[in-house]
Parts: structure tokens; sequence; C-alpha cells
């Protein structure tokens, strides 16, 4: 069993995970702001001080102080877009994910052109499988928003999920031409590449990824996928072995690493990385399955291929 890094909920919001890494660094297009927690609104003159106090508690990560400031700001504009996104913005984060969506819903009812409203309703679309929803609204935010990356890279993350990998390559190509450090969208390429068997890309694509994000855990897993399957056991062994380095509860990882060890015989190793997986995940039934084998062939003596 492969870990689906981007094909799961996160957060209940996979996207908001490889995003984080983004805030604050995609510049303006065509007037409209990256997506961030939360978006300054426009000059008002009588919600001002609702609207600022919330973007600082949002900044803070206090997303239920924040909510109650953008629900103020609307008590007392209730017509500011802004503060309808500010707010389904801060109910994203705290999971809130309906309460999000009717805000949004509400947000680009009042401003049809407001990228950053549908790539967050995007976002939530994703997390709840309505895919096609979600590529609906990506396609929006990039038409009111052409050089926001981050709804290419969005659109195609669904693409993928999907199964549609010739698309997925497309939006990635399309992100990086805006931001070519865009580790996320560059891993995303690779694990389209994966789909339509290009592993050398594939391996290109991860190695550019760590080079712009070198903590991207998951980039050197599928690559150490690739070098296992090709039986390079030693680069293997390396990307896995970083992967879990640099996040200790990748239990897949472990686990990869530990058949590598019991296929080159070296049981005593198999036996404690698929010990310590099961204790980050005990009930992985392939990686308990694993440990029996290799417990036994440690005790038979056997050797490995």
């Amino acid at each position: 069993m492969h870990r689906k890094m981007l094909l799961g909920p996160i957060l209940a919001l996979t996207l908001l995970v490889l995003l984080s890494c983004r805030a604050g660094t995609t510049g303006p297009a065509n007037g409209q702001p990256a997506p961030s927690p939360a978006q300054a609104a426009p000059a008002a003159s009588d919600n001002t001080a609702s609207m600022g106090r919330g973007m600082r508690l949002a900044e803070t990560g206090d997303t239920e102080g924040a909510a109650r400031e953008f629900s103020q700001a609307l008590s007392e504009n209730p017509t500011d877009a802004s503060a309808f996104n500010n707010r389904g913005s801060a109910l994203m984060e705290a999971g809130k994910l309906d309460e999000a969506l009717l805000d949004f819903d509400k947000a680009v009812s009042l401003r049809p052109d407001y990228a950053v409203a549908y790539f967050n309703r995007a976002q939530i679309y994703g997390a709840k499988g309505m895919h096609r929803e979600a590529i609906a609204d990506y396609d929006r935010a990039v038409k009111y928003a052409p050089k926001l990356a981050d709804a290419y890279f969005g659109r195609a993350v669904q693409h993928l999920k999907m199964g549609d990998a010739p698309a997925t390559l497309g939006d990635c190509d399309k992100a990086l031409e805006i931001d070519q450090e865009f580790a996320p969208a560059r891993f995303v390429h690779g694990l389209a590449n994966m789909q339509l068997g290009r592993d050398d890309q594939a391996i290109d694509d991860f190695t550019k990824a760590v080079a712009h994000e070198q903590r991207f855990a998951e980039a050197y897993y599928h690559r150490g996928l690739i070098w296992a399957k090709r039986k390079q056991n030693a680069k293997a062994i390396e990307d896995f072995t970083k992967a879990a380095d640099l996040e200790p509860v990748f239990s897949e990882a472990l686990h990869q690493r530990g058949r590598i060890y019991a296929g080159m015989g070296n049981h005593k190793q198999a036996v404690a990385d698929f010990t310590k997986a099961l204790e980050i995940d005990p009930s992985d039934k392939e990686t308990q399955t694993d440990l029996a084998k290799a417990q036994a062939d440690l005790a038979n003596g056997k050797k490995g291929k």
C-alpha cells in the first residue's frame, strides 16, 4: 500500500499543506492577490477596524477569533465580499468546510470576478471529492487571475485525482511557467509522469522538487519507489531514509525501506523497520505480513536474493 499524499483529504485539505510553504510568495495578478488565510478588504468606511483585527488574528492562527471579527465586519457592512471570503478562509482553516462554503458562495455572488474566493471554494470542493466542481472553480479563478499559479496547481491536483495525467502535466507546466521554483507543482508533475510510466522524467521532477524544497519528504519517497522498482537499492534506501528522517511518522517510507532490506537478506534491519512502521500505523496489514515473514526468515537464517 503506497501512501497517497495528494489523493486524500488534508486538514481535510491537501492543498493547504502544499500551499502552506507558499504563503505570501505569489505576487498580484490582474489585481487579484495570492490566496492566503485572509485577504485584505477594499477600503470601507464602516468595517475597516474589524477587518484589520480579523486579519491580525488570522495571521496568528486564531481562526475562531478571526472568524468572529469578520462576522463583526459583516454586521457593519453586509455586502463586503472580502469579509465573506476572509471569514470563509478562517472557517476553512478550522475545518468547518460547510460553513466556509456558504461564505465563499456569498463572496462570489457579491463579486463575480473574485478569483481568490473561487480558488478557496475550489479547495473545499476538492476536499469533498467534488472534482468537477473544483475544476470549474479553478477555471474561474484563472479566468480572472491568469497569473495565479496556485490555481493552476490546484486544478492539476484535481485532474490527477481523476486519472487525467496529461491534463495534470499541462496545468503544472502553466504553474511552473509563472513560478519556476514551485516545488509542489514540480512534485505533482512527477506523479503524473509516474502514472504515465515515464520514470526518467518523474525522477527528474522529484529531484528538482527537492532542490527547491529540501524538506519535501514525499518527493524523496516517490523517487525512492522508482529506484526500488529499478533494483537500485542503495539509492532507494537513501531516499526512504531521508523521507523518514524528515517526517518521523511516515510509516510507508519505513515499510518500503524494510522491504529492500528483506530482499537484500538483512532481515534484522527489515524487522526493525517493519516494527517501527507498525508502531506508527498498527493497522497496516501489508506491513504486518511483511514483519511476520521477516521474523521467520531471520529465525531461519534465510539469505536475500
